[in-house]
């Protein structure tokens, strides 16, 4: 082998290297900020969960001091029963009705926010492992170059892949979430 030919060969599989290194650290902050972004809103949705849980304790007790005006009320004119006290406990339990329709609408609002966050969580650990890899494969490029060794720059590209295969396969999961 010439002198030149060698050299040329040599700056190819630096051109390589670098190439890589570059779409790899691409990736890699590609990776970072949409772990940052579905971790973000897995912790949102939490919340807001949390509040609706709020409101359904609300509505329950709302439905509990319902309950105890209703029976009260019967318990009290059980012996005095007037139109009056009959339209009472009419309305008494119309509201109450309507409070128990409201709180099994808020539950059913609460256990899809946990099923979103709980998929957001999900999604936050494919950028994670994508991340970890690609790093990895980030870290292998500078030995590729010092040892001018194949096997590290093989090494290298197929882990860096993995990782790329994970990004794109949280991305396709984020997306798929966001449009439902």
């Amino acid at each position: 082998m010439s002198p030149q030919h060698f050299k040329k060969e040599h700056d190819s599989f630096q051109y390589n290297i670098s190439i890589l290194s570059a779409c790899l650290a691409l990736f890699s902050a590609l990776s970072s900020l949409m772990l940052t972004r579905s971790f973000n809103r897995s912790v949102m949705t939490k919340s807001e969960e949390a509040i609706v849980q709020a409101k359904i304790t609300d509505q329950w007790a709302y439905y509990q001091s319902k309950n105890i005006r209703l029976d009260i009320l019967q318990s009290s004119t059980q012996n005095k029963i007037s139109k009056e006290n009959q339209k009472k406990e009419q309305d008494l339990e119309i509201k109450k009705n309507e409070i128990y329709k409201t709180a099994r609408e808020l539950e059913k609002q609460k256990d899809e926010l946990n099923i979103k966050s709980q998929r957001l969580s999900d999604i936050a650990q494919f950028f994670s492992s994508a991340v970890a890899l690609i790093q990895i494969a980030l870290m292998l490029m500078p030995l590729t170059y010092l040892k001018e060794s194949k096997n590290f720059f093989l090494m290298g590209a197929g882990i860096g892949g993995v990782g790329v295969l994970l990004l794109f396969a949280g991305l396709a999961r984020f997306l798929m979430l966001a449009h439902k």
